[in-house]
């Protein structure tokens, strides 16, 4: 077990890099402090990362504080998308197996909160992200490449989305999670490679609290082949939520994509059932789909 008791203490950027003889238990009771110094976050993709660990155990309490405003200024990858340097994810879990994190607060991330790559089996439990709704691209957590990820009971505050699900993903559970203010819950942006595909994604029992978006599937404008398909948005509350559901395959938020070829993503078989509040838009529901590829839709409803 590794231990931060009650105090302050100031963590370097780190990899603790398994496979371990057995499972690994890091305990955090006090407050963990990112580094200030440039060298150690400009270019750097993350603070504390655990890789190739089965059965991993984060829990204790404390706080992680990403020390963010130190890095948002330089945030401006959309801005200047050829030269840009990477900022760090908080934390960052890469193929481990059988994890739990329970009661951790997340504080300020330079960039992602919780960034979840190749995991299988994973709980995050009465987990507190919080970051102002201004900060930069500091998304909750980021699913990539993932499978059988239960994100339950947990409060997300940031400046981007509440949790995004990005390709090779499949059987990602949200249940019970108050976002806001965030940009809401999104799948994607897919379509930049050939092959991207998102499957079996449940998100149900949620609270949306003033977010710019509540839920949404997003595909670049112009993507590549790639699929999404079994995806359910159900039992939702929604307060004052600008764009509360939204299918967005004209995504290009930098501009630039071709007009002349639509989104090449299928998306299939999705639902959104009792999805129930209020919007801050005239517009409740945007489809905005595929003209080469049109949505296939066979279950799907809306609650009102």
């Amino acid at each position: 077990m590794v231990l931060f008791p009650q105090g302050i203490f100031m963590v370097a950027p780190v990899v603790l890099l398994g496979p371990c003889k057995g499972s690994m238990e890091l305990r955090i009771q006090g407050t963990l402090l990112a580094s200030r110094k440039l060298s150690d976050f400009l270019g750097i993709d993350h603070w504390i990362t655990i890789q190739y660990v089965n059965g991993l155990l984060i829990s204790g309490g404390g706080t992680l504080d990403g020390v963010g405003a130190d890095g948002w200024p330089y945030n401006d990858c959309l801005q200047h998308p050829g030269s840009c340097k990477r900022l760090p994810a908080t934390l960052r879990l890469d193929y481990v197996t059988q994890g739990h994190m329970d009661t951790i607060t997340s504080l300020n991330s330079k960039n992602i909160h919780i960034n979840l790559f190749a995991c299988k089996d994973v709980l995050v439990s009465n987990v507190n992200i919080l970051a102002p709704g201004n900060s930069p691209n500091t998304d909750g957590i980021h699913i990539g490449s993932s499978q059988n990820i239960y994100i339950v009971n947990t409060n997300i505050s940031t400046g981007d989305d509440c949790v995004s699900v990005s390709s090779g993903s499949q059987y990602i559970n949200v249940t019970g999670v108050q976002c806001g203010p965030c940009h809401g819950i999104s799948i994607g942006s897919l379509g930049k490679d050939a092959g991207d595909t998102v499957s079996d994604l449940y998100v149900t029992h949620c609270r949306f609290l003033g977010t710019q978006n509540g839920v949404r599937i997003k595909t670049w404008a112009d993507a590549k082949p790639g699929t999404v398909s079994r995806v359910s948005f159900e039992h939702l509350e929604i307060v004052n939520v600008a764009n509360p559901m939204i299918i967005d395959q004209e995504y290009c938020p930098g501009g630039g994509c071709s007009t002349q070829v639509s989104s090449q993503v299928q998306i299939s078989d999705v639902k959104f059932n009792d999805i129930r509040g209020s919007s801050a838009t005239k517009e409740a529901v945007v489809l905005k789909c595929s003209q080469s590829v049109p949505l296939f839709w066979p279950t799907s409803s809306a609650g009102g």
